[in-house]
């Protein structure tokens, strides 16, 4: 499925289609503004750092970029 993702056409003039991620784990008693604020400055690391990809923040904000050809079955 993802590989179908990756190479999909959706678009009417035939373009293909990327898409880049942040993705991050809640700590217990977080507030949400600090959760969405470290999504957040994930998901601008992806797009930061090219197209397709994802970028996982621990609870404590540690990152680890992934392209989407090294998620395996994510």
């Amino acid at each position: 499925m993802k590989d179908d993702l990756l190479h999909a056409h959706v678009l009417p003039d035939d373009s293909p289609v990327s898409a880049s991620f942040g993705v991050t784990i809640a700590r217990p008693g977080e507030l949400e503004q600090s959760f969405y604020k470290r999504v957040d400055n994930a998901l601008y690391t992806s797009k930061e750092n090219g197209k397709n990809r994802i970028t996982i923040f621990d609870a404590n904000g540690t990152a680890k970029a992934l392209t989407m050809q090294e998620t395996g079955d994510l």
